[in-house]
């Protein structure tokens, strides 16, 4: 039912985007997404959630957080490791917060 999918979004959203988002929070989420029957859709319900949930400020420095962690990772790591979830993760993030991406427009870029 939506009372249910709405109480498991919003335990996620308080468990994974406590703010403020450590090197363990990023690690949860890039597992969560990896999971088949997850993926980018359903991290993007757990964002809309955090968006509906916590102030403005909160939300958009978390999809700060996220695009940063995402592009650090995928540089340092896209020789010796699948970056892919971190690839979904961004996409999710330009989805509910676009300017978190735009803002490192020259980075994907180069």
């Amino acid at each position: 039912t939506t009372q249910v999918r709405e109480t498991v979004l919003g335990a996620l959203e308080r468990v994974l985007l406590k703010p403020p988002l450590s090197e363990a929070t990023s690690q949860h989420l890039v597992d969560i997404v990896g999971h088949k029957d997850v993926g980018g859709a359903g991290i993007q319900e757990v964002f809309k959630m955090h968006q509906s949930l916590r102030s403005s400020s909160i939300f958009v420095t978390s999809m700060e957080s996220l695009t940063v962690m995402a592009f650090g990772c995928i540089v340092e790591n896209s020789a010796s490791t699948d970056v892919s979830p971190w690839a979904l993760i961004l996409e999710q993030v330009a989805l509910v917060y676009p300017l978190a991406i735009h803002k490192h427009t020259p980075q994907l870029v180069a």
